[in-house]
């Protein structure tokens, strides 16, 4: 427990003090007189903060109220600084994904916000496609977990008092597709995910989502999104107006939206990569090839800054270029967008943050960009446990100020901020990639099917048990900690090591027609793996009741009782296999001559030989 006296300590920070207390052990005292260590604080002319060791507990110098919590992070973790820590971007924000199913409860990202102050990030991004409630609109975010302007403006004047501005991130053109889905929407729609351009009803439906969130933020900062809208001009729009340049018509319309924020006294960004794709033969973003043609580049509306998303780069040298890049369009620095790699994850991607977060942030600071940002995507279901991400944003964190991380400090301070152990965090996240293999296709592969595992295992003979000999010593190494969170990987882990044991056995034993082993297979690893299932799925359940709405747990829960009920089918055909009623499994009968080349895996739920409607 830290104590601080309301008497002796800047009037600046006795609001986000008292918001820290919901969750952090800080007690405020009317007096200094405490038993306990106590913070004290010192307003300094110097940029950054010092977080050093006094008689009575911790003094911290600071600059900023920004820069006063960061101290507070550190004496929670016991960390002393004798150099002032300075945070070298004027935005150090996140991005929250509240639109692949999973919406947090607004008490939720309180948590989230006290946490975030505490590690020195100033801003935070609501990512919500159609996850917030517009007036007139009823259809818009139906059974979504829609948030209501009450808890837009509940969470905004949370995060106000912790020093964090709180800035929507929406779509004005492509990714609406659940809004879309509605045939109410037909005369704004171009395609199945593109909203159309050049229509009157579809600037009012815009007009009414910039007014929504004008009246219940207190920025005046807006991300308008305009990503990946592959279908631009070319449904409905085509059908209406001929064929018109997508550069031209992506910059028509980016000027019709800017008119309409200039209207309502807002300041919008947007992500990048429609001029990077369109100037691209493969319509690839991060195409070294890709030319903007001088003419869209003079159009493109001047006040409207890019967000240049980059998630999968470990080289600064490549970010260095495109940042460049960027610039060249004419409308000044970007704003940096990395990830912190939670999407096709069941737990965050140590790998890809570890390689990819540095060398991002490490050529922002060099190109003296003011703003960065770290997604938190939750594509194909958002099943990854956030709270494994806090790993990837203590050490970018630490990156943007240190410019290097090092892990016994990493250890204290997701310790001291999040309570949550680094190296059990990292040590579950080893799940991600084994030889190849990855836990989430593993998940979702159907136990006859077995699109993923059996191309693995027929392609490197062996790998599957191999895999699941690695899951289970992680397993051991992971299987006493209490962290729930923890222990909700164990719960992946097992699963995963089920489904490689089952998949090596019965390839092996149906080969050999080893009707005993069969027998073996069927009664036991089969309610192994049906087991696995069920505690993977409470698992998640008691997760995302506890966190966020409800809507969107269906999706899962339909397609953990659809793993079931396969786990029942195996059974079944397995006993007419032993039987002799049938004298073959097709699923498993050709097998040969299939490959386990990377850019043949199936990642997602939908490409695993299944079927869904839902995200």
């Amino acid at each position: 427990m830290l104590t601080w006296s309301v008497s002796e300590t800047p009037a600046c920070l006795h609001a986000a003090l008292r918001r820290l207390a919901d969750f952090h052990a800080l007690q405020e005292l009317s007096d200094s007189a405490s038993e306990q260590p106590t913070l004290t604080f010192r307003q300094w002319q110097e940029q950054g903060v010092c977080c050093q060791q006094s008689n009575q507990g911790f003094k911290i110098s600071f600059d900023t109220v920004r820069h006063a919590l960061r101290g507070v992070g550190n004496a929670l973790s016991g960390l002393l600084t004798t150099v002032p820590e300075y945070i070298p971007f004027s935005s150090f924000g996140i991005m929250q994904d509240c639109s692949r199913n999973a919406v947090l409860l607004p008490e939720e990202f309180e948590r989230w916000l006290c946490r975030l102050s505490l590690l020195g990030y100033n801003m935070a991004m609501l990512y919500t496609e159609d996850t917030y409630q517009l007036s007139g609109e009823p259809l818009f975010g139906y059974q979504r977990g829609a948030l209501s302007a009450e808890d837009i403006r509940h969470i905004d004047a949370y995060a106000s008092e912790l020093g964090i501005e709180i800035i929507a991130c929406f779509q004005t053109l492509g990714h609406m597709e659940q809004v879309l889905k509605w045939k109410a929407y037909n005369a704004v729609k171009d395609d199945g995910s593109v909203l159309l351009c050049e229509s009157e009803q579809t600037y009012e439906l815009i007009e009414k989502m910039l007014v929504s969130w004008k009246e219940s933020l207190t920025t005046n900062r807006v991300h308008i999104g305009m990503d990946e809208a592959w279908g631009l001009g070319r449904g409905s729009y085509l059908k209406q107006h001929g064929y018109v340049d997508g550069f031209e018509l992506f910059n028509r319309h980016l000027l019709r939206v800017k008119s309409l924020c200039d209207k309502h006294g807002l300041q919008p960004m947007i992500w990048s990569d429609m001029y990077f794709s369109l100037g691209s033969v493969s319509n690839n973003y991060y195409d070294p090839a890709s030319r903007v043609p001088a003419a869209a580049i003079a159009s493109i509306p001047k006040g409207v800054p890019l967000v240049y998303w980059d998630y999968y780069h470990d080289n600064p040298d490549f970010y260095a270029d495109f940042i460049r890049r960027h610039k060249e369009l004419g409308v000044g620095d970007p704003v940096m967008a990395s990830g912190i790699t939670s999407w096709l994850c069941p737990w965050y991607d140590k790998n890809h943050v570890n390689k990819n977060v540095p060398a991002c942030v490490a050529a922002s600071r060099e190109a003296g960009l003011q703003e960065i940002f770290f997604t938190m995507w939750g594509d194909d279901g958002d099943y990854c446990h956030r709270d494994s991400v806090w790993n990837g944003l203590a050490l970018a964190a630490e990156h943007a100020i240190h410019g290097h991380a090092v892990e016994d400090v990493l250890q204290q301070r997701v310790l001291g901020v999040c309570g949550l152990d680094y190296a059990a965090q990292a040590r579950a996240a080893d799940m991600n990639h084994v030889e190849g293999m990855e836990a989430v296709s593993l998940i979702w592969d159907d136990p006859l099917l077995a699109l993923y595992a059996k191309r693995h295992e027929v392609a490197r003979p062996g790998v599957c048990q191999r895999a699941e000999q690695f899951y289970r010593a992680v397993l051991s190494d992971l299987n006493e900690h209490t962290d729930h969170g923890i222990q909700h990987a164990c719960t992946v882990l097992r699963l995963c090591a089920e489904k490689c044991g089952w998949t090596w056995r019965l390839l092996s034993c149906y080969q050999q027609h080893d009707i005993v082993g069969l027998q073996e297979l069927r009664d036991k690893y089969i309610p192994a793996c049906r087991e696995a299932v069920r505690a993977y799925a409470d698992s998640m359940r008691a997760y995302w009741i506890e966190r966020h709405t409800p809507f969107g747990l269906e999706v899962l829960q339909i397609r953990l009782g659809g793993q079931i009920e396969r786990w029942n089918e195996c059974e079944r055909r397995l006993d007419a296999y032993i039987a002799g009623t049938v004298t073959n499994i097709p699923e498993l009968h050709h097998i040969q001559g299939i490959s386990a080349d990377e850019s043949e895996q199936p990642r997602k739920f939908k490409d695993l030989g299944v079927a869904t409607s839902c995200f």
